[in-house]
């Protein structure tokens, strides 16, 4: 593991009980005990087996906006981590979500754009593809796109282009849960995504809408994500751990 990760863990893991490297431990964790976990392939049956069971759990991640890692958002203020109970994104709109975090944000809302030519395809990275079993995605995402009559253009992870400028004559984007879809929202680009990623209650679900886009209001989709994300700071003052004890009440 490269030392800024273990760095990043070690921050994040202030304050709770018990910090391990074991599958077993954590799989035989009492049932009080509540384990919070990432995106560790050593960790992808026990995670599913959790979700199959319905056991409690937590995942965490590098947050949607004002994150740290491979973004083309500007940061503005702390960087922020996604927190989530029984799942590995935001689930849906969250009811009463306060504006105030969101302000904090700085977010830069774009207008919808409409009149866009080319389907844009954000592919996975083969560890995202791996752990969400997701082999052959992208190849048929393309021939579902590509039955439009439209430009297909795929879009690596490792791409150095903003994505920003991708997006410039972009019908939509197409990703399953990469967080690209979360930043073309608040660019203006439609989405289609997976009914896992967070962008879904913002976006279409199926190519089969791929000339039947949506473009909702996205305030309360807003406050929502900035809800379910938290800084350093707030994950050390136990803010983020109130936040979601709230959650599985």
């Amino acid at each position: 593991m490269a030392e800024s990760k273990k760095v990043l863990i070690k921050a994040v893991a202030k304050g709770f009980d018990l910090v391990t490297g074991s599958v077993k431990e954590l799989a035989d964790l009492p049932p009080e005990m509540i384990p919070c976990v990432g995106c560790q392939m050593e960790l992808q049956e026990l995670e599913e087996e959790w979700i199959r069971k319905g056991r409690t759990f937590v995942y965490w991640d590098r947050g949607y906006i004002n994150r740290g890692g491979i973004t083309w958002m500007k940061r503005r203020g702390p960087e922020y981590f996604r927190w989530h109970v029984n799942r590995y994104q935001m689930g849906g709109i969250i009811p009463d979500a306060p504006g105030l975090r969101l302000d904090r944000m700085m977010i830069r809302l774009q207008p919808w754009r409409r009149g866009g030519l080319r389907i844009v395809i954000a592919a996975p990275s083969p560890y995202y593809e791996k752990f969400h079993r997701l082999e052959g995605w992208t190849v048929r995402t393309r021939e579902d796109a590509k039955r439009t009559g439209r430009p297909v253009y795929i879009r690596q992870k490792s791409s150095r282009i903003p994505l920003d400028r991708d997006l410039l004559n972009a019908h939509c984007l197409i990703t399953h849960g990469s967080v690209a879809a979360i930043e073309a929202v608040v660019w203006g680009c439609p989405v289609i995504v997976d009914p896992s990623s967070a962008a879904a209650p913002v976006g279409r679900t199926s190519c089969d809408d791929i000339e039947n886009l949506v473009m909702p209001d996205r305030t309360a989709w807003l406050r929502s994500i900035a809800a379910s994300q938290f800084s350093l700071g707030e994950i050390a003052d136990g803010t983020m751990l109130r936040s979601l004890s709230r959650e599985m009440q």
